[in-house]
């Protein structure tokens, strides 16, 4: 306000200054104001301004007459008094409205050279637009905070009919509305079912209830758009029609309704009406709009969620009725007592016995028996929680695996495990089931990189096209440009071409060094399109580089181990290689990024048909599960690229980890067609 009322002071001195039509001219432009001079009688003597329009005024309106002239008794009132007193030399401020807007008239006295009060410079400001922005701010953050309670008060809501009755409870209160009802509608079978609705007054009949969906006639239509219906008075609402405004003002005078159209498909409508006439505002509409999407969310994650615990109960029921095994296992003396299920299930007969030595030497699958071994490491261990929980495969006497899955906890004297207590289960189906799963998964992680991939490409032939042709085009004309200017010193300065000092022996080697920037500067281009290790010293000595490097940069210990590659023999195909190249470089990344290990091994086996990558750390490790959830979520590209690099060429990749418990990659590509 010290600010303004300076402002104020510094148009009087120009006033006084000036002299009138300097000033005129200067107030004339004050943008969204009004400037006013009045003399000692509250005679007008200039109105000028941007502000006048604004207030429904001109000049001509003002200038020659007094505020009593100029205004009625009632408006003009609170004028009058604050030009009193300003000519009693104290300035004031002023809030008002004129011509259906607001406005702030700060106003100081007007002296003459001898400091004599001889009138009042006021200077009014138009606030309508920051108002309106105040009060459109205000209305947005009141509706923020309304959503935040409602997400909180529907959060632990599981059952969909209490979803809908707590938010249209909420939503009703909030517009102060007689009825609020949520309508989910079946098309094909033209059902339209409101399972609740909040009403509010006495009387109020409730609508609850179901119908079919072509009795609601007009609106049906107005629904099947998708677009908010937004009706102040049916009487007058151009979306009703004539023959139905009797109907419609008798049940809904006025309404908001929000239709959501899903799949192309009208699934729900969240209505909010009055008894009577109303003239809804956007904040509103806008408020019952993001209710019903939230509301629609919210009842489809319940929905859901049903659905899971439904199935998860049906899968609790089959478990019980299923054929399990049994087994006590005492880690002293690596002994099992199991039952015949058990036995059953490792392919041995009743009179037959087991231990987990004999198990994993003859029964497990090769690939499974390091990590199996390791759960039952992890599962007596004194400083564990001593819970076994470990998926493994069991190749029986035909050729043929089966999935297993052990449940397990041990009994500890002191420090020492005694025993171990577990089920088996066959979980074979759920595994071939997963997989699928995770086929599917797998193509829509596919085709999300793929698209990902391309933009990439594009936007960096983009780069790569505007480097080549920015800075090569400009250092090529220069270069021309040289080589001009070296031909002119030649002609002037024939006899001194060999001298070192010359001239032309500067500006040739000039050209040079020009020259070696655009040779460098395109290497480094092409460089950045492959890694030249693969095709300089082929995929194991590439590898090794790279992991020796990874090793000195990040100070882990890393060693690299390969098998059944003939450096002089068998080769990689050039797509293979790569894909194994850069799925390391990956898996090396993530573990500076993420593991904070101490050890790392890289090893790379050529078994008949295909070659493998494993890359094993002793690091924090983490939660697959989880950690997959969160890339979907995040539309990550870590472990969804390292994935479809392997896909890419036929092969899978892996990923076992636990939270303290390091990570292993494990990567398998088909090669046996591809070999020399």
């Amino acid at each position: 306000m010290a600010r303004e009322a300076s402002d104020t002071d510094r148009v009087a001195a120009a006033v006084l200054a000036a002299g009138a039509a300097p000033a005129r001219a200067l107030l004339a432009h004050l943008p969204g104001a009004a400037a006013f001079v009045v003399d000692r009688e509250l005679r007008y003597v200039l109105a000028e301004g941007e502000g006048l329009a604004a207030a429904g005024l001109a000049p001509a309106d003002l200038v020659g007459r007094t505020v009593a002239e100029a205004f009625r008794p009632g408006p003009g009132a609170p004028y009058a008094a604050n030009y009193r007193r300003a000519l009693a030399g104290e300035a004031f401020d002023l809030e008002h409205a004129e011509g259906g807007r607001d406005f702030i008239t700060r106003g100081v006295p007007l002296r003459d050279p001898d400091g004599c009060v001889i009138g009042v410079l006021a200077v009014s400001t138009d606030l309508t637009a920051r108002r309106r922005a105040d009060a459109a701010l205000h209305e947005s953050e009141e509706r923020q905070a309304f959503l935040l309670t409602l997400s909180d008060a529907v959060r632990p809501l599981d059952d969909p009919i209490a979803i809908r009755r707590e938010a249209c409870r909420r939503l009703g209160e909030r517009l102060a509305a007689e009825h609020t009802y949520y309508v989910e509608y079946d098309v094909e079978h033209d059902r339209a079912v409101v399972a609740h609705d909040h009403v509010r007054g006495a009387g109020v009949p409730s609508l609850a209830a179901e119908y079919r969906l072509s009795a609601f006639g007009f609106v049906v239509p107005l629904y099947r758009r998708g677009a908010p219906v937004v009706v102040d008075d049916a009487w007058t609402s151009p979306l009703v029609p004539d023959a139905d405004r009797a109907t419609t003002a008798a049940a809904h005078p006025a309404w908001v309704a929000i239709p959501l159209v899903k799949g192309g498909t009208l699934v729900a409508t969240l209505c909010v009406a009055t008894a009577t006439p109303r003239a809804w505002t956007p904040g509103e509409v806008a408020l019952v709009g993001e209710v019903a999407e939230r509301t629609w969310a919210a009842v489809e994650r319940a929905r859901a969620e049903a659905a899971r615990r439904d199935s998860e109960t049906r899968l609790r029921l089959a478990l019980d009725a299923a054929d399990m095994g049994a087994f006590v296992w005492y880690p002293a003396d690596d002994r099992a007592d199991a039952d015949a299920r058990t036995l059953a299930m490792f392919d041995l007969r009743p009179d037959e016995t087991i231990d987990l030595a004999t198990a994993l030497a003859e029964h497990l699958h090769p690939d499974d028996r390091h990590r199996h071994a390791a759960a039952m490491a992890r599962a007596v261990d004194p400083h564990g929680d001593g819970t076994l929980q470990s998926d493994f495969r069991v190749r029986r006497r035909d050729g043929s695996d089966r999935w297993l899955t052990v449940r397990g906890k041990t009994d500890f004297d002191g420090r020492r495990p005694v025993r171990l207590a577990g089920t088996l289960l066959d979980i074979t189906e759920r595994k071939r089931a997963e997989q699928a799963t995770e086929q599917v998964q797998l193509a829509a992680a596919r085709d999300e990189l793929r698209r990902a991939l391309g933009a990439a490409e594009e936007g960096e032939r983009q780069r790569l096209a505007r480097e080549l042709h920015d800075q090569l085009g400009q250092e090529l004309t220069a270069f021309r440009l040289g080589l001009d200017d070296a031909a002119r010193l030649a002609a002037a300065h024939a006899p001194a071409l060999a001298a070192p000092d010359a001239p032309l022996a500067r500006r040739l080697a000039q050209l040079q060094a020009l020259a070696a920037r655009l040779t460098a500067g395109v290497r480094y281009l092409a460089l950045e399109l492959r890694p030249p290790e693969l095709d300089d010293v082929g995929f194991e000595s590439a590898l090794e580089t790279y992991v020796a490097e990874w090793s000195g940069r990040y100070g882990v210990a890393a060693e690299v181990a390969v098998a059944g590659l003939a450096p002089h023999g068998r080769t990689l195909p050039t797509e293979v290689a790569s894909a194994l190249y850069r799925i390391a470089q990956e898996a090396l990344t993530n573990v500076a990024k993420h593991a904070a290990a101490s050890q790392v091994s890289v090893i790379v086996e050529k078994p008949d048909g295909e070659v493998r990558l494993i890359v094993e750390d002793d690091g924090r490790g983490f939660d697959p599960d989880a950690t997959a959830r969160r890339v979907r979520r995040e539309r990550r590209l870590g472990l969804a690229g390292m994935r479809e690099r392997a896909a890419l060429v036929g092969g899978t990749l892996q990923v076992e980890s636990s939270p303290g418990a390091g990570t292993t990659v494990y990567v398998r590509l088909p090669v046996s067609h591809a070999l020399d």
